[in-house]
């Protein structure tokens, strides 16, 4: 299982901190792991599947 962290996500939709939690709040962004006394982390899986998601409304449109 491979993860993702918040610099890796930030540099993969060439995005800011901002603009990233703004997705979390409005767009859905799958929920961080936070294992207890580290960082958060996501899922490569979830991310996958929320672009998916995702990148498909806006092409339908």
């Amino acid at each position: 299982m491979k993860f993702l962290k918040l610099k890796d996500l930030l540099k993969r939709y060439n995005i800011s901190r901002f603009a990233f939690w703004e997705w979390r709040k409005k767009l859905g962004f799958p929920a961080s792991i936070t294992p207890e006394n580290t960082r958060p982390i996501w899922r490569l899986a979830d991310v996958e599947n929320w672009e998916k998601e995702n990148f498909a409304k806006g092409s339908e449109s």
